[in-house]
């Protein structure tokens, strides 16, 4: 009998460190420590067998967690929600839920949980971190650029905050000396910081410091070399520093490694454009419209390519099929303006349409080049009272901008208008 007991307590303590070691498994594959299981099933298994309050919203937060990484946000939401009602005192659940509220698209509720977070933990650099996120997508520029001075002060060695920061500065206020500033304290904490260095290389290249942006694109190119957009976006920078040959060589770099990817191949059109090489350049466009067959830009620049050589049919039909793919579009809208206005060949010309088309274009932006272009449709038209006015505004935009660059071309075509003459493009144009 002694035996007996002593038998099935035996059985009985080994089923027990059985399901303690499946326990001690699952959390190790719930908690991220053994990536050989599948987290969601491991997490389950703990939530279903039921633990500590505590320990439960750890297991639904992690279960959370991974549905968020496979990109089921309503998953997400629902687990990281009961690690919040088991565990409401925890300002990281909230930021959590945050995360995948914003990238579900529902800021007003992300911007809550952040609060809730800096309610229960006002020190966290990361909440005012994600506030400044959220406010910036919507567009919100001051009141982020608050929550990333607050994030900041409470964490002034982040490197990832820097950049952030920076990003605010060179895309929504185009404010390229302090998003350079930014950048460079990103880097001097983090030297390898590779996203920071790709970022500053593009506000040089924004900001017209090409030279500086070869540096940069130089120093990441080393570190990934066949990184297409690193190679593409210094191929811009050469062409914009007349380097066309290094431009073509890095642009042809960028084709060999991903030939799927259009934008390589448009701007080695753009380089032969200004090459000369109109004939190469029509071909490089004529690929990069079959790879993006709605992408407008690349239709605009094969008809100005086209327009160049005088295939004025050619190049009305490609800004045609640009302003139908994008009404936005306003270069691609002047360009068919102009086009209209001014082409050689009488049987495509359209003053009535191009008038149309130029004001439409000067509501978006009343720039001398555009108030050129409603001259000349305007000229088409015999209307060359309006043209003279209209040339003579351009005129002076241009001297007040001291910007003198197309300030001949202007002149002569207001000479045309007063003799009562339209003009007329000519090839090479």
């Amino acid at each position: 009998m002694a035996r007996l007991i002593a038998r099935s307590a035996v059985v009985a303590a080994a089923g027990m460190f059985m399901a303690f070691d499946a326990q001690i498994e699952n959390w190790a594959v719930c908690g991220g420590i053994d990536p050989s299981g599948d987290i969601l099933e491991a997490c389950s298994e703990i939530i279903k067998e039921g633990d500590q309050p505590e320990n439960l919203a750890f297991a639904y937060r992690n279960r959370g967690a991974e549905h968020y990484r496979r990109s089921d946000y309503t998953s997400a939401i629902a687990d990281l929600s009961e690690a919040i009602r088991l565990a409401p005192n925890n300002a990281d659940f909230y930021l959590d839920r945050s995360m995948a509220r914003a990238v579900a698209g529902d800021f007003d509720q992300a911007l809550l949980d952040v609060q809730e977070a800096t309610t229960r933990d006002p020190t966290n650099a990361h909440a005012y971190f994600y506030r400044g996120q959220f406010l910036q997508q919507k567009e919100d520029i001051e009141g982020a650029l608050t929550a990333f001075d607050k994030s900041l002060s409470l964490s002034p060695s982040d490197p990832s905050m820097y950049r952030r920061r920076g990003n605010l500065f060179h895309f929504a206020k185009r404010d390229y000396e302090r998003a350079i500033s930014d950048y460079d304290e990103a880097i001097r904490l983090y030297p390898d910081f590779e996203d920071a260095l790709f970022d500053r290389a593009n506000a040089y290249a924004d900001s017209g410091q090409f030279t500086r942006a070869i540096e940069d694109f130089d120093k990441i190119i080393r570190m990934r070399p066949d990184d297409v957009i690193y190679l593409n976006n210094r191929g811009s920078s050469h062409d914009n520093l007349g380097a066309y040959d290094l431009a073509v060589a890095d642009y042809n770099k960028a084709i060999e490694l991903d030939p799927s990817m259009a934008h390589p191949v448009s701007n080695r059109g753009n380089t032969f454009v200004r090459m000369g090489k109109l004939d190469n350049a029509i071909e490089d466009y004529t690929v990069a419209v079959q790879l993006e067959p709605e992408n407008a830009s690349h239709r605009k620049r094969r008809g100005s390519a086209y327009a160049k050589l005088g295939n004025y049919a050619l190049a009305l039909t490609d800004f045609e099929e640009a302003v139908r793919l994008d009404t936005e579009y306003v270069e691609a809208k002047n360009s068919l303006a102009w086009l209209l206005a001014t082409c050689p060949m009488d049987e495509l010309r359209d003053g009535a349409r191009a008038i149309t088309l130029a004001q439409e274009v000067l509501q978006a932006d009343p720039s001398a080049t555009y108030r050129d272009t409603l001259a000349a449709a305007y000229a088409e038209q015999g209307q060359y009272a309006e043209a003279i006015s209209e040339v003579k505004e351009a005129i002076k935009l241009l001297q007040t901008e001291d910007d003198v660059s197309d300030l001949e071309n202007f002149q002569n075509r207001l000479a045309l208008y007063q003799k009562s003459e339209p003009y007329r493009q000519e090839p090479n144009q």
